[in-house]
């Protein structure tokens, strides 16, 4: 098995708002490495964490189908999700963290 065959695997997550419908997002696991998660870490607290969290969902999904209000699709850069929300940008994050690591949000 060779690194880019893991690196080239991609999962999907369906996020459910009650009212609001469902998110469906496609991501790339192995964008999410032991370096970036250190980083994430390291940035919680601090000032200028929400860059880093949408760097890092830049580099972790590769499609979804959120929409801006003109139902054009809200673009995957640092532009583009500027007026989403950092609260909803973090629990799409949570949420691929916890498809990555299911036992850990079992409690296991």
């Amino acid at each position: 098995m060779k690194l880019s065959e893991v690196k080239s695997e991609r999962k999907k997550v369906v996020m459910d708002f009650d009212d609001l419908g469902s998110l469906n997002v496609t991501y790339i696991p192995g964008a999410l490495t032991p370096e970036t998660e250190d980083e994430l870490v390291a940035v919680m607290n601090e000032p200028g964490q929400s860059k880093f969290i949408c760097d890092l969902l830049c580099k972790l999904i590769e499609d979804w189908d959120l929409e801006g209000d003109d139902g054009a699709p809200i673009p995957l850069t640092l532009e583009g999700l500027k007026p989403v929300p950092i609260n909803f940008l973090g629990g799409v994050l949570e949420k691929i963290q916890q498809d990555m690591n299911p036992g850990e949000a079992q409690g296991d």
